[in-house]
């Protein structure tokens, strides 16, 4: 398994921002042909919630990687 943060720390920190698109998928593809996991640490927010741009991230990182899309 392979494990880090999405973006750049590991706990939540407000000016952290995700991975760029094309790195979340690089390390994706890259972690799944050695046939491993990845694991994306994603930290909540003071009030216990997932930052609504790493939900952004995380979708398009889902999207990215689904051949049937768009």
């Amino acid at each position: 398994e392979v494990c880090d943060p999405i973006g750049k720390e590991w706990f939540q920190v407000e000016a952290d921002q995700p991975r760029s698109d094309a790195e979340l998928l690089g390390m994706y593809l890259v972690t799944r042909s050695r046939g491993a996991n990845l694991l994306l640490s994603v930290g909540p927010d003071k009030h216990g919630l997932i930052p609504q741009r790493y939900t952004d991230a995380l979708m398009r990182l889902r999207k990215n990687n689904d051949p049937l899309s768009p």
